[in-house]
């Protein structure tokens, strides 16, 4: 099998992005990356170094410091693709426990200092975030508040 020893494709290098930043806020685990990367070295005929070292790292932290050498990064700076797939993530949490609706809410409106945003992204996350503030004051239903977030990521996913 021949590796590729530094190219990354845009798309891998969007999902590269992705994993940085669901590893600092705790939304990947080291097993779901190797599988990522099982997955790559199994279907590509010369999958890049980089996948190799991620299917062979034994650690989290180690996967955060490949991925970060690799692309030669000293900051994390999200793609729009990258955006959309914590997004997806966020959104398959909060459908398998809707008791993270917080984490959820706080986490999108901490993206908005992580990504260059277009004006109207910025003001629903704003409004989001005010939504849930209606609902720990006792102004919204956990289902309006559930509703309003559903509808975000049906906006922007």
């Amino acid at each position: 099998m021949n590796y590729k020893m530094s190219v990354v494709s845009n798309q891998e290098y969007d999902v590269l992005i992705y994993f940085l930043y669901a590893i600092e806020k705790g939304l990947v685990t080291k097993d779901e990356i190797c599988n990522w990367a099982d997955k790559k070295i199994a279907e590509e005929e010369s999958p890049t170094s980089i996948v190799l070292d991620l299917s062979l790292a034994k650690s989290l932290n180690e996967q955060f410091v490949i991925i970060m050498t690799f692309l030669h990064l000293s900051k994390i700076t999200l793609t729009e693709k990258a955006f959309k797939l914590i997004l997806i993530r966020l959104y398959d949490l909060l459908k398998k426990d809707e008791k993270e609706i917080s984490k959820v809410i706080n986490l999108i409106f901490h993206l908005k200092d992580d990504l260059m945003l277009k004006e109207s992204l910025f003001k629903d996350i704003y409004d989001l975030d005010n939504s849930y503030d209606m609902f720990v004051e006792g102004h919204m239903s956990s289902s309006q508040l559930k509703k309003r977030l559903i509808d975000f990521f049906l906006k922007y996913t």
